[in-house]
């Protein structure tokens, strides 16, 4: 579906970055592959988000860096598809 690009890290808060797809077509699975992601980027990892990766809901499933994956989502009907990435906080 295309590449999406984004830099920064959270603060005294989570820091949540969306992308809205729009419309996707009916899927079960979403593959995606998190290139250059750094654990450079913050002093403050209290998450473990440097090398686990980001947040990708709010119950703290993780985007992992580095690697080919799968998210199963289950059924999807063709519907709106906005994805996200949750860096943590200190």
């Amino acid at each position: 579906m295309g590449v999406w690009e984004f830099s920064g890290f959270g603060a005294y808060e989570e820091r949540v970055y969306s992308y809205d797809y729009g419309v996707a077509p009916a899927f079960t699975t979403l593959c995606y592959y998190l290139d250059r992601w750094t654990g450079a980027w913050s002093p403050y990892d209290y998450n473990g988000q440097a090398t686990a990766g980001p947040w990708r809901n709010s119950v703290g499933d993780r985007w992992t860096p580095g690697a080919y994956r799968a998210v199963f989502f289950g059924w999807s009907a063709p519907a709106p598809l906005v994805l996200e990435i949750r860096t943590g906080w200190y």
